[in-house]
């Protein structure tokens, strides 16, 4: 009795951690409307994109992962803050940072108008992970 106990608790701990990880995954209808969000949010921070990738869809048995890559073009208060965001929208947004890779940009490279905006420039590879159910 006592080990049937100990099992139906582990179950009902599984199923607990299972919902709570189902939670991320956004569904197929809502994909489009997480890159609007993304796209709303990046605006407001003053971030432009020079071009979103996304790459081959990776079927998991439960889940897919998409992944993209983006390139833009920010300042590093406000990337900082697309980041916090998007953390702090995890659940909502399906949205994971896989990848940053960042370089400064050089006044010699920008134009005149760019100089007075950016100051880097990035290679996200995000990943959206989308429920299959």
């Amino acid at each position: 009795m006592v080990e049937y106990e100990k099992l139906k608790e582990k179950h009902q701990a599984m199923t607990l951690k299972l919902t709570s990880l189902e939670s991320y995954l956004v569904k197929e209808d809502e994909s489009f409307s997480v890159f609007q969000e993304l796209g709303r949010m990046s605006k407001k921070y003053g971030i432009d994109y020079a071009k979103i990738v996304p790459e081959e869809v990776i079927g998991g048995q439960y889940y897919n992962r998409i992944p993209v890559r983006i390139h833009l073009f920010s300042t590093y208060h406000a990337l900082g803050m697309l980041l916090s965001a998007m953390d702090k929208r995890g659940r909502m947004m399906g949205l994971w940072v896989d990848e940053i890779k960042m370089q400064g940009i050089r006044k010699g490279e920008q134009s005149l108008e760019e100089k007075e905006k950016y100051t880097v420039e990035v290679d996200l590879l995000l990943s959206l992970y989308q429920s299959k159910a």
